[in-house]
């Protein structure tokens, strides 16, 4: 099972080391409730960093009987609010592991898609996109532009 509260740490030590890029960002959560057998826990961002790009991020999870699901969406935008990218688990709640798709520009590619490049879309999460904007903003190219 995912250890979620270390998770959430490495994401705010990432979020503070990139201060000074960020011109805005809203973020609301981790916040955690208890429901019968299950713990749910939500983070909301969106961040718009000093050149233009813009990332709206929505990371729910739910921990049940020793499973973690997880539904998400990690859109990073250009500053016309154009999709670079995004990682979505189709709206639904999914196994941590379980293979999610991602939109690159107006293309839609599921897991083992050969224009991935062998780009893996399993087990995503918010790190991961995070991993994917630093390349961006580093002028790096994408796993699948390789």
């Amino acid at each position: 099972m995912l250890d979620l509260e270390g998770y959430f740490a490495q994401m705010n030590t990432r979020l503070r080391a990139c201060q000074g890029h960020i011109v805005s960002q809203k973020i609301e959560g981790p916040h955690v409730k208890l429901t019968g057998h299950e713990i749910k826990t939500t983070l909301n961002i969106d961040i718009e960093w000093n050149t233009g790009e813009l990332l709206s991020a929505g990371d729910y999870w739910t921990s049940r009987q020793n499973e973690t699901w997880h539904e998400f969406s990690y859109q990073f935008m250009d500053g016309n609010k154009g999709t670079i990218f995004r990682l979505d688990s189709h709206g639904r709640l999914i196994k941590h592991s379980a293979p999610c798709h991602i939109h690159i520009g107006s293309q839609v590619m599921e897991h083992g898609n050969s224009g991935l490049r062998g780009f893996d879309l399993t087990s995503i999460t918010l790190i991961h996109a995070w991993e994917l904007i630093y390349l961006h903003l580093t002028g790096n190219r994408m796993p699948w532009e390789i």
